[in-house]
């Protein structure tokens, strides 16, 4: 196969992934896994999978481009050579487990060949999702919000369910080396698959209620120009200004992007009203002049929330030492954001426990590991880097999933957008459009319980991978296949 065609392919591949959701299409990364088992070279294994992630990628997060060119001040060149280099960096990953694969072709039975599949692109995304600050966007399971898969993220969390559309992968691509009495087995294991995870597409694994109280979300549809304009900012303060005194008086609890106020002073002029509350991002400068991006909750007392997961490039810079001096010389920002403590308690409205985050730290599922006890969670972020991209549709998609994983509704207020309610099944309730300045109201509804992922985390698909390993054991033993 040309490379111009595994990279077209991978182009095609991300119409698998938000806002397009054609999930089928993730089957495409069987052209690479193919390639590998017909090839005895490594490096043209390394190459196919190089390739077609390089495609996926690059088309996939290219609105990167619009922060980096439009909102940084950085060069077109620059900025979409950033772009292609960050795509090029996050398909070293693919490559190398493409590879890997030459090494297990020929030493497992096809069974355990597609188990190996499975395995390595699983680690690889584990990686690409943990180094340097961590990069979730284009992780396998992020193609399946609506998919087939979709019922298993309550059991597997996402990691898990990219580790089974892994393996399904596999499978299909181990067809060519079995006969067919052993390729209609393995299809019936994909529908009976396929039909426990439609059993549990509407099953509730938590238990949903309404409050009697009332939420507003707040999107203030500042562009980032404006946010950017000094002379614009006292504008936007008073406006959130504005809107707290209106919504409050409607509302119990009122919700207000990442970053509305300028700085955590500012948000000392907000008057908390008796059994109300108001939450907010603001920029904190602690004693020592470590800046955090926080939350404030300003109720019968204040409490806050320091952002954990902080997004590589644009808040900090991974390996800093190394890149300044380049940086300095591209003329390129060099954020100074200081991590919170990865222990944190959630924010108590009432008897109410509510999980925050703050921007990208809900692509990541560890984000709301330590807050299970939560009824609800809550993301504040500002995306109007990337104007009315498609890299809305991918973040709002995040959350969402969050919220099928863990059981728990989600409130999720964007600047620009985009504004959602969403249900502890992961379904958008309502919604405001992109750009728009609107306020989202509706009823607080919260959750009891936990999910089987929120609960065990990955061991579950551990002991169910421990099952798999020990049947396929007696069976290729037994030469049933």
């Amino acid at each position: 196969m040309k490379r111009l065609q595994l990279i077209i392919l991978g182009a095609i591949a991300s119409f698998a992934f938000p806002p397009y959701n054609l999930w089928f299409l993730i089957v495409l990364f069987l052209f690479p896994i193919r390639f590998a088992f017909n090839t005895s070279s490594s490096i043209k294994a390394f190459q196919a999978g190089f390739l077609f992630a390089l495609g996926l990628f690059f088309s996939g997060i290219f609105w990167i481009y619009i922060s980096l060119n439009s909102y940084s001040n950085v060069n077109i060149f620059i900025s979409l050579g950033s772009v292609l280099l960050l795509s090029a960096y996050l398909s070293l990953f693919y490559g190398v487990a493409n590879a890997s694969l030459t090494f297990i072709r020929n030493r497992a039975h096809p069974l355990y060949l597609a188990l190996g599949v499975a395995i390595v692109f699983s680690f690889a995304e584990l990686i690409k999702g943990s180094i340097l600050g961590g990069f979730n966007w284009f992780t396998v399971y992020h193609s399946q919000l609506y998919g087939p898969f979709r019922g298993l993220f309550p059991l597997f969390g996402g990691s898990g369910v990219s580790f089974l559309i892994l393996y399904t992968i596999g499978l299909f691509a181990v067809f060519p080396e079995i006969n067919e009495k052993k390729r209609k087995k393995i299809l019936v294991q994909m529908i009976m698959g396929f039909i426990v995870s439609f059993l549990f597409f509407e099953f509730h694994w938590t238990t949903s209620s309404p409050t009697g109280y009332q939420f507003s979300l707040v999107q203030g549809g500042f562009t980032q120009d404006q946010r950017l304009n000094p002379r614009f900012q006292q504008l936007m303060q008073n406006f959130y200004f504005t809107e707290v005194s209106d919504e409050i008086s409607e509302s119990d609890i009122v919700i207000l992007p990442e970053g509305s106020f300028i700085n955590s002073n500012a948000i000392r002029s907000l008057t908390p009203i008796d059994g109300k509350m108001i939450i907010t991002g603001a920029l904190e400068v602690n004693s020592n002049g470590n800046a955090f991006n926080s939350i404030f909750a300003i109720g019968d007392e204040i409490q806050s929330y320091q952002k954990r997961f902080l997004v590589p490039f644009g808040e900090f810079i991974p390996g800093e030492q190394i890149f300044e001096s380049s940086l300095k010389a591209l003329r390129l920002p060099i954020p100074r954001i200081t991590p919170g403590e990865i222990l944190q308690q959630p924010l108590i409205f009432k008897d109410i426990l509510i999980g925050p985050s703050i921007c990208f730290e809900d692509s990541f599922s560890k984000t709301y590991a330590n807050f299970i006890s939560s009824n609800i969670f809550i993301n504040l972020t500002n995306d109007a880097w990337f104007d009315d991209s498609i890299g809305l549709d991918q973040h709002l998609a995040f959350s969402q999933i969050r919220s099928l994983e863990y059981g728990k509704p989600m409130l999720r207020v964007a600047n620009t957008g985009i504004t959602a309610h969403i249900d502890s099944n992961g379904m958008i309730l309502s919604r405001l459009a992109i750009n728009e300045q609107n306020v989202l109201r509706g009823p607080l509804i919260v959750a009891q319980g936990n999910t089987p992922y929120g609960i065990f985390g990955e061991l579950l698909l551990v002991f169910c991978l421990l099952i798999v390993v020990i049947v396929q054991s007696v069976i290729t033993k037994l030469r049933i296949f």
